[in-house]
């Protein structure tokens, strides 16, 4: 079964199981992200597999080319191939070609393939071969770090993680919560929405979390990458620290892609 030219935006619970990941696909025909999880949905995907989205702003950072993230999901036994995201402006961003996750995500014996990321035409090198995903480490010296992170992700709960997020990058000098919530205004949020998600930490939880495991694998600072293989919840790979040069990210890419006779 394919589900051809699916851009699917899934705002409830759901499961989608299919037969296997050979005969069960969910083919975004090149337009779009192939399925954007709202939060706070909680959504299983098992046995499908997840191509063909192309995430292509010409004005916008881009992210999540398979799958775009905000709530809750588990992905089984599934393939996530062949997704793009590209950012044409100059400094835009580009990332997770295959998925971008801002909310809380597992992944169970699935394997990520040939998606990519590129930003003003270059390959961004913080996405493997496998594509990438995307977590939050508000660091301690930032007063307004944790707020930020939970502003976006409340932002994403209206769909809007990016336009908030890139406003608050924009205007990085500034990110007290008044600030904040005169540029959620101005990206249009249900301000008394926001506001409520805000006041009541509704995301600092998912939040901390990501900075735990951060901490469990010995990354104290950003930019931070782990490349390497997930299977059955543990991540066997290596951690690289700061601006690296392009050459080590290929070096550890190749490293854990198969090997060709």
């Amino acid at each position: 079964m394919v589900w051809a030219s699916a851009n699917l935006t899934i705002g409830i619970s759901l499961k989608i199981i299919g037969a296997s990941a050979a005969t069960t696909i969910i083919d975004g025909g090149g337009v779009n992200t192939v399925i954007t999880v709202s939060s706070p949905a909680q959504v299983t995907l098992s046995r499908v597999t997840v191509r063909n989205g192309a995430v292509k702003p010409a004005f916008a950072n881009a992210s999540g080319g398979g799958i775009l993230n905000h709530g809750i999901l588990s992905v089984n036994a599934s393939t996530i191939s062949a997704n793009t995201v590209a950012a044409t402006c100059p400094g835009c961003v580009a990332e997770g070609g295959g998925i971008y996750n801002s909310g809380t995500l597992t992944l169970n014996q699935s394997t990520l393939s040939s998606n990519s990321a590129t930003a003003s035409g270059e390959p961004v090198t913080s996405i493997a071969e496998g594509g990438g995903i995307g977590r939050d480490l508000p660091l301690d010296f930032h007063p307004y770090a944790q707020k930020a992170a939970e502003a976006a992700r409340c932002a994403g709960d209206q769909n809007k993680f990016w336009e908030l997020r890139d406003h608050m990058i924009t205007h990085s000098a500034d990110l007290s919560q008044g600030a904040i919530l005169k540029m959620a205004q101005a990206e249009s949020l249900d301000m008394a929405t926001f506001r409520a998600c805000l006041d009541a930490d509704k995301h600092e939880a998912e939040i901390q979390k990501d900075a735990a495991d951060a901490s469990t694998l010995g990354i104290s600072g950003t930019p931070s990458f782990v490349i390497g293989k997930a299977s059955r919840g543990t991540l066997d790979g290596d951690r690289l620290v700061g601006a690296v040069a392009a050459s080590v990210f290929e070096a550890e890419f190749q490293k854990f892609l198969p090997s060709t006779p």
